[in-house]
């Protein structure tokens, strides 16, 4: 959490970002407390109800139900094209690597996101930088290969590259972009 708040610290506050896969809201809450405009879904009906409770006191009075929403599918995001400056993923996207919808949710975080818009994704790690399996990864997770392969065919570009976190169980944040021919570099 500590690196996804640093590298927000730098975003202007009122940017619209979405925490895919919220759970009970312990990221959210954070982002909503800095003033970012903040949208939040899960899979989950119980998360969503206590993510809910979690950020009404930080939300306008008729924001929690319309901003924190539970996801019915993984491969199709109930919002507009071009919403979002910012996507923040985690465990769901191993959850639709898993289930083999992965490329199919990573094109519609792409379509989500505002053109030149950022994806942080904080995933398992199932395999270090080389391609080895970690002896300590709880089951299927991503290399860094394998998730900047899964970007790349998702046409999202790789702002910062993947990186091991040495933590129980194994984690890899990476930054990715959504470049497009007209987006400003």
């Amino acid at each position: 959490m500590d690196h996804l708040l640093r590298t927000l610290a730098a975003v202007p506050p009122g940017c619209c970002i979405l925490d895919l896969g919220c759970g009970t809201g312990l990221r959210a809450e954070p982002l909503a407390r800095l003033g970012f405009d903040l949208h939040a879904c899960d899979l989950d009906a119980d998360a969503v109800a206590h993510a809910r409770r979690r950020l009404a006191p930080l939300l306008p009075d008729d924001a929690p139900d319309r901003r924190i929403t539970r996801l019915s599918r993984l491969d199709a995001l109930d919002y507009e094209d071009a919403s979002f400056d910012w996507v923040v993923a985690g465990d769901l996207l191993a959850h639709a690597h898993r289930d083999g919808v992965l490329p199919t949710l990573l094109h519609e975080i792409r379509r989500v996101l505002k053109p030149g818009g950022w994806l942080y994704a904080d995933v398992p790690a199932g395999a270090d930088p080389a391609g080895d399996a970690l002896p300590d990864a709880p089951g299927p997770g991503f290399s860094p290969a394998s998730l900047e392969a899964a970007m790349a065919a998702a046409n999202l570009a790789v702002a910062e590259t993947p990186s091991l976190l040495d933590m129980q169980p194994p984690r890899l944040l990476a930054i990715f972009r959504r470049v497009d021919p007209d987006t400003p570099r």
